[in-house]
């Protein structure tokens, strides 16, 4: 078993005063400028097929019951490197003397050797909110109105990262052919220097006379990213084409800038498998980008780092995709190409390499393991996955050069939704979807058949479950293999699924569509009985998913808004149990997940009666009128197991324990109570795959 609780090399905080009103300059969705910035940061870091994948919080003011609450403690031990954003406009001014003491006590937690508190002045001085801001060079924003499209704030807070990320920053190598590209790299080089921190490589300027051109060249490299301006002259300078090929020998990071005007010759090789921005005509985007790459190939360097174990035999991470032109993956010899090998003699383990996500396809990997049939290569996600399963060592099929799949054949359902503490914590709606993510990524890559409730919308999850098993998917195993969904009967036209909307579903996933639970002729939606046969649907197919899968993990969930009988996550928790199947309590989120726990532990907790609390004024059995009205649903479709008790759940809970639930789902009684704390996407994850392979030596 791995070390779960290992620190994220680096995270990014946001502190920011934005109570829950709409003011002038907020979105449609009621985010203002300085939350779109958070959010614009959020993405770039955090969410995507390649996300350098730094943790993001935002802490920011409330309004509760119309009494103003600032940030209680912004956790700097999660990450061994932070960078604090404190963003100082007019509100957050005005109300300086209550964010005094906690900006003061923000910056007396931070340790001067690995966090960098970085004010962000917008139309306010920073400098006079506090005095710990009175020397700290601060950023100002130009544009107030318009922070998500200023790439200089950006810039500003990409550098600051990348400061704790590598002793100096990298120059810019600017690689250009003299003939059509001299033009694009001086504009580049008068930005870096004018307008950023960043200094750069410009052979015409940095190259001292008397000395070796070459030497001069490979030895800026080694400190390096490499710009290649890729013009139609590009591949006529023999320097250009060295540059690059040094650049892939050093492992160094490199971006490629389209700058084509026609048309070139042909496609360098050594430019494969390498990430390509546009030029037009603006080098901030460019610098943008720069950036970004820098701290995706560094940062995600800096995890497999603090996750590798340090003994021979260990994987080496490599900062490109690998190809067939890598001089670092050396041709080895074939088994079968030496006849005279005893069949015996005994062959050195294969070599593993990780490099950084997205993975490369499966035809790529066949290519590959022909060529260097002695080298393995995996992706960051699938070597994390792997060896959460303690798997790395597991025999690999070589014919088809694929990884190990230990969960295969379990079906595991996931159940992920925002909490009402989620702002406590620093989190927002799109945490959500990066959760459902990550947990998912992580089961259909060891082999899993993710099972979902509900509508895979194509702008949503879908989406994003879709994409995983494009990128993942095992060779050897179809789409549907992976992602299964049961939708719930619903009253409601707009959301019924039609044919076009199930094809391409069933493009990615096998697809289950629940029948109403009655016969009955379909009440207005809106109705009391509407919405008791709606909640009456979303029971019935909670109950198919707990007996169609083998386990099922929930995290998070509201408790003040839901339409079914109890809240969703502890319904779910609740079919799960009963059906007796393993149940994984991620309760660090907070929300309906936590108060299972807490019922699971205890039926007298604040938990357990919150949850009582809530079915009985809040969801769909919030009268007594809408009771009687379901119950009599309960009784005309046969379901009496589906009938409204909220205390026979908690007596459920409280039946299972911490010892059954130990017992079921392969934790330890500890193990299971520090996953009912954790924060950690790498421990929780760590945690939940661990007791799936226990689970799955049962079965």
């Amino acid at each position: 078993m791995t070390d779960a609780r290992t620190q994220a090399p680096l995270a990014l905080h946001v502190v920011y005063d934005e109570v829950a009103v709409v003011r002038p300059g907020h979105s449609p969705e009621g985010r203002g400028p300085i939350e779109q910035l958070a959010t614009a940061l959020y993405s770039q870091l955090s969410s995507g097929d390649r996300a350098p994948r730094v943790p993001v919080r935002l802490w920011r003011s409330q309004l509760k019951s119309g009494e103003r609450r600032l940030p209680s403690c912004i956790p700097l031990n999660w990450a061994a490197r932070n960078v604090v954003i404190v963003v100082v406009d007019q509100v957050l001014f005005e109300h300086r003397d209550e964010w005094n003491n906690c900006i003061n006590a923000l910056a007396a937690d931070a340790n001067p050797d690995r966090d960098l508190i970085l004010p962000l002045s917008v139309q306010a001085d920073a400098a006079r909110v506090t005095a710990a801001f009175d020397d700290v060079n601060h950023i100002v924003a130009r544009n107030p109105g318009g922070l998500v499209e200023d790439d200089k704030i950006f810039q500003a807070v990409y550098t600051a990262m990348l400061r704790l990320l590598v002793p100096a920053l990298p120059r810019v190598f600017l690689c250009h052919a003299k003939a059509d590209g001299s033009g694009i790299a001086r504009r580049v080089r008068r930005y870096l220097y004018e307008e950023t921190q960043l200094s750069s490589f410009f052979d015409l300027h940095d190259v001292p006379h008397g000395h070796q051109v070459r030497k001069s060249i490979e030895e800026s490299i080694r400190d390096s990213v490499l710009l290649v301006i890729w013009t139609d002259r590009l591949l006529d300078s023999p320097w250009c084409q060295m540059e690059i090929i040094e650049a892939r020998r050093q492992q160094r990071p490199l971006l490629l800038l389209d700058a084509l005007a026609t048309t070139t010759p042909r496609l360098f090789p050594f430019l494969g498998n390498m990430p390509v921005v546009r030029w037009r005509r603006d080098p901030s985007p460019v610098v943008s980008a720069i950036l970004l790459e820098l701290i995706r190939t560094y940062h995600l360097q800096a995890v497999f780092e603090s996750r590798r174990e340090r003994r021979p035999g260990v994987p080496s991470f490599c900062l490109h995709p690998p190809d067939l032109l890598d001089s670092s993956f050396e041709r080895t010899t074939a088994i079968t190409s030496n006849e005279n090998r005893l069949a015996s003699e005994e062959l050195p383990d294969p070599d593993l390499w990780v490099y950084p996500d997205p993975p490369l396809k499966s035809v790529e990997l066949e290519v590959l393991r022909e060529l260097v049939p002695r080298k393995r290569f995996l992706s960051l996600f699938e070597w994390q996955a792997l060896r959460a399963a303690d798997a790395l060592d597991t025999d690999w099929d070589d014919k088809v050069s694929v990884r190990p799949d230990p969960l295969r054949g379990l079906r595991v359902g996931i159940s992920v939704s925002a909490s009402d503490t989620w702002i406590d914590m620093g989190l927002m709606g799109e945490h959500q979807g990066e959760l459902s993510f990550q947990i998912a990524l992580m089961l259909i890559l060891l082999g899993t058949k993710l099972v979902w409730g509900g509508d895979l919308r194509p702008d949503g999850f879908g989406g994003q479950l879709k994409w995983i098993v494009q990128a993942y998917q095992h060779p050897t195993r179809a789409p549907q293999d992976h992602v299964a969904m049961v939708v719930p009967y619903t009253l409601t036209p707009e959301m019924r699924l039609d044919a076009s909307a199930i094809k391409a579903r069933r493009a990615f996933a096998q697809v289950r569509l629940m029948p109403s639970p009655v016969t009955s002729e379909p009440p207005d939606p809106a109705s009391i009985e509407g919405r008791a046969l709606a909640a009456l649907a979303l029971s019935a197919m909670r109950s198919e998913l707990a007996l169609g899968c083998d386990a099922r993990i929930v995290l998070g969930g509201g408790v003040s808004k839901f339409q079914g009988l109890y809240p969703g996550i502890a319904e779910e928790a609740y079919e799960t149990v009963r059906s007796d199947r393993p149940l994984y309590v991620v309760g660090g989120f907070g929300g309906a997940a936590r108060a299972v726990y807490e019922a699971i532990a205890d039926p007298r907790s604040p938990g357990a009666e919150q949850l009582v609390e809530a079915a009985r004024t809040v969801g769909a059995a919030a009268s007594e009128e809408a009771r009687r009205v379901h119950a009599a649903l309960v009784a005309s479709a046969k379901v009496p197991d589906l009938a409204f008790a909220p205390e026979r759940m908690i007596a459920a809970f409280s039946d299972l324990g911490p010892e059954g639930l130990a017992r079921c789902n392969g934790l330890s009684i500890d193990e299971n109570d520090r996953l009912s704390k954790s924060q950690d996407v790498d421990e929780v994850l760590t945690l939940i795959v661990k007791g799936m392979v226990e689970v799955k030596t049962r079965l």
